[in-house]
């Protein structure tokens, strides 16, 4: 094994990421489609995935079938805004929401990775004037594009947020999140964290207030 490479095993196989079951093309990839498994190295396409997080997030070009290894070769690489609209699954909206390049990482975030949404809001009653409460708004929400960099189109130029102080981030939501979203822009202010997409553990809190 080579100091960050795929694992070998006593067998000449290799650790490669598969479908747990049969993917329709244009689809977004998510945590729950793929799994790690032992496979022979011996013919493996050279483009093969070793981790789940180089995968979802991901749209499929073309149909995957179940214990399929997942290649560079099944994922789409360029696409449009009809493409990206047609990655949305039944129920699901796109929505934009501008984001402080200092809130999200530095600019680190990509196009496929997950976040939890943060509202921060200023409490407007009197007898709280100057406290502001700051809450995770949503969880486990996938990032469908950044700029102009989606899930199905990367930029010519990938470093495409230069010096900007905003960034406009777009999100995959269902409608009653999109309501929610617009109040929490409307009243307050937003801002990202990312999280690690095989990361499905649901932690509840209550917020913290500034008194």
């Amino acid at each position: 094994e080579t100091p960050g490479g795929p694992r070998l095993s006593g067998k000449g196989e290799v650790e490669a990421v598969v479908a747990v079951k049969a993917l329709p093309a244009m689809s977004l990839v998510t945590p729950q489609d793929i799994t790690v498994k032992n496979v022979r190295r011996k013919g493996l396409d050279a483009s093969y995935f070793s981790k789940p997080e180089q995968v979802v997030g991901k749209v499929l070009r073309v149909t995957v079938a179940e214990n399929q290894v997942l290649t560079q070769n099944e994922l789409l690489t360029g696409g449009s805004g009809v493409q990206l609209a047609a990655t949305l699954q039944p129920g699901m909206r796109a929505v934009s929401v501008p984001v402080s390049i200092h809130s999200v990482m530095g600019g680190m975030l990509y196009p496929g990775c997950i976040v939890d949404v943060i509202a921060t809001f200023r409490l407007s009653n009197q007898a709280d004037r100057g406290q502001a409460i700051s809450t995770t708004l949503l969880r486990s929400i996938q990032v469908l594009a950044i700029q102009n960099a989606s899930v199905v189109y990367t930029p010519v130029k990938s470093d495409s947020h230069g010096s900007e102080s905003q960034l406009t981030v777009t999100l995959m939501v269902d409608t009653r999140q999109a309501e929610a979203l617009q109040l929490a822009m409307d009243n307050g202010k937003i801002s990202l964290a990312m999280r690690n997409p095989t990361d499905q553990k649901t932690v509840d809190t209550e917020g913290m207030v500034l008194n």
